[in-house]
This record gives C-alpha cells, structure tokens and sequence, in this order.
C-alpha cells in the first residue's frame, strides 16, 4: 500500500501519524482494493476549527474524499478515520450481498 502524507512543519506528532497509516494498512487488509491513500494535515484561518485532516482514497473505480475540521489534529484525524472505515465497510458488505432479483437469459 502507498501511503502519501502531507503535513505542517512539527505540527503534527509522530505518534498521530504512526496511528493514522496503522489504521489505513488495517483498512487495506479489509478491503484489497484500497492500495494508495493521500492525507494532508493543514491549517485552518477558520477560527475555532483550525487544524484540518483529509484523506483521499482511489478505490471502485472512483475517489472517496473526506475532509474534516477540529480544534485538534488528533480529533480532526479520528473523526476522518472513523468514516473512512464506515464507508469501506458499508462499501464492501453492498459488492457482497446478493442481487434482489437474479436475471438470467436462459429459458428452462
């Protein structure tokens, strides 16, 4: 997996980026289909909700793109990875559920 992350000059704590590619390789080994991940931290003018996370995931075909905002990076990056994970997990049981109605073109 590629993991690309970009970050404000010692604003963000190793830890917190040691976290954040342990639960993007997690989500990896849940669903193959996500191989490259982008997260940039950066900071806000916005007063209040100053430090923004956002992450960018190629995957079915398209790009999943969630961004956040908090007082903190910690707080922004939890609230991006939680629905991160909803989204792959609600993603991946949909391709594996059965259709409603089977179709076929064979007459018996």
């Amino acid at each position: 997996m590629n993991i690309e992350i970009d970050i404000p000059h010692n604003e963000v704590k190793e830890w917190l980026i040691s976290q954040v590619r342990d639960k993007l390789i997690e989500l990896h080994h849940m669903e193959k289909s996500l191989h490259r991940a982008s997260v940039h931290f950066k900071l806000n003018d916005k007063p209040g909700s100053e430090k923004v996370c956002e992450i960018e995931v190629p995957m079915f075909g398209s790009s999943l793109f969630i961004h956040r905002a908090a007082s903190s990076f910690e707080q922004a990056s939890r609230e991006v990875l939680q629905e991160l994970s909803n989204n792959i997990i609600e993603r991946h049981a949909a391709r594996n559920e059965p259709p409603d109605i089977i179709t076929s073109s064979v007459k018996i």
